[in-house]
This record gives structure tokens, C-alpha cells and sequence, in this order.
């Protein structure tokens, strides 16, 4: 029987300590799940990047808005801008 980070990293590809699908839905869990707000914030900018490299600007928008609005003040607030603007967004 596989673990589930076997199983996802068949689907996808592991970093920085992450498990990440194509798709990005599964990092969307994290925040949801667990009361660490520098892993939620990693696993939403991630998150976005998987969406925007399939096609799904807008929802990658709404990810890298709620990073800006939920962890204003920190680097990642501050990555999330960066990729806002990459996209064509205003933050």
C-alpha cells in the first residue's frame, strides 16, 4: 500500500517539502486544514502557479489576492504581488 505523498508524487512532483499536482487542487486543503500560516500561504502561491501554468488565470488571481489579504506584510504577501503583476493584475 502507498502513502499518500507516494501516490501524489506519482501524479505530480514533490518540493520544498510539498506534494503538488498539475492541477494545484491539492494544496488548496492545507490552509483549510492546518493552523500554520506560513505552509498555507506556500501551499495558495503554489497553488496558483499550478493553475496558472493550466490555463486558470483567474482562479491563480483569486489565490494570489487571498495570499496578499490573509498574510499582508510578509514575503509572501509581497510573491503573490510580484506574480499578480507577471499575470497583467493590479494587486
Amino acid at each position: 500500500m502507498s502513502t499518500p505523498t507516494e501516490v501524489a508524487s506519482r501524479e505530480g512532483t514533490a518540493t520544498a517539502g510539498f506534494v503538488t499536482c498539475e492541477r494545484g487542487e491539492a494544496l488548496l486543503v492545507v490552509p483549510v486544514t492546518y493552523d500554520y500560516p506560513e505552509l498555507s500561504a506556500l501551499a495558495l502561491l503554489e497553488a496558483a502557479r499550478a493553475l496558472s501554468e493550466n490555463k486558470q488565470a483567474g482562479q491563480a488571481v483569486k489565490l494570489l489576492r487571498r495570499v496578499m489579504a490573509d498574510h499582508a506584510g510578509t514575503a509572501h504577501a509581497e510573491a503573490a504581488k510580484k506574480r499578480l503583476t507577471d499575470l497583467g493584475e493590479e494587486s
